[in-house]
């Protein structure tokens, strides 16, 4: 039983680093966009004028869900495996960041 539960919570931390591009991307894009309106830079000519406010909304609400269910999960999920903190963090950053890079690997090299 504790295998199945190490198994699914590779899976989930695989599939919420995938997500994390969603909330991350958009908080990416509000940064340059706030830094071209405060500071003057003009980072990329092909930036939408009036987008700021959308996509900090969009960012802030999908940061909203997507934080407490990170957490939750991994939470439920060590008091039911009975590991150590450190190899549980490292084992969740390990699939979290797999997630991040290969969904950025697919969109950037074979989509």
């Amino acid at each position: 039983m504790k295998s199945y539960y190490w198994i699914v919570s590779g899976i989930v931390n695989y599939l919420l680093g995938i997500v994390f591009v969603i909330p991350g991307g958009f908080l990416y894009i509000s940064i340059l966009y706030l830094l071209e309106e405060t500071v003057g830079w003009v980072i990329d000519p092909t930036l939408e004028p009036d987008f700021l406010l959308g996509a900090l909304f969009f960012a802030t609400i999908t940061g909203l869900f997507y934080f407490p269910i990170v957490i939750l999960v991994n939470v439920f999920m060590y008091k039911r495996l009975f590991a150590k903190k450190y190899l549980y963090y490292l084992f969740v950053i390990l699939f979290w960041v797999l997630g991040v890079l290969s969904f950025l690997y697919y969109k950037l090299y074979l989509f």
